[in-house]
């Protein structure tokens, strides 16, 4: 089960990272197409490349955000498990204290 989450989020960043990588240059064009249209300017080259920049922008941002969150995840699962281990052996030791306290009676 645990497997199916990761791949599962992974299938998800990679729809993310389209999604953000595209929005910003279909955007710009479409502005530009209509500017040129409306205007008789040549603005859609310009917008062309400010929408690649914003969407490389945004890819680095949501690869960063991810990083971040898989830095995370990690550490909250190596405290569980210390937490884990931690509890069986507080369990041992305050068991073999309740029999050494015994054994003194």
């Amino acid at each position: 089960m645990r497997n199916n989450k990761s791949v599962f989020r992974n299938i998800a960043l990679i729809t993310q990272l389209g999604i953000h990588m595209l929005t910003p240059v279909f955007l710009c064009v479409a502005a530009g197409v209509y500017i040129d249209n409306k205007f008789s300017t040549y603005f859609t080259l310009p917008l062309l490349i400010v929408g690649i920049l914003a969407g490389a922008r945004n890819a680095y941002m949501l690869a960063v955000a991810s990083t971040k969150q898989d830095t995370v995840d990690e550490n909250r699962g190596r405290a569980r498990s210390m937490n884990l281990d931690r509890s069986y052996v507080r369990r041992k030791s305050v068991d073999s204290k309740d029999v050494e306290i015994n054994k003194k009676k």
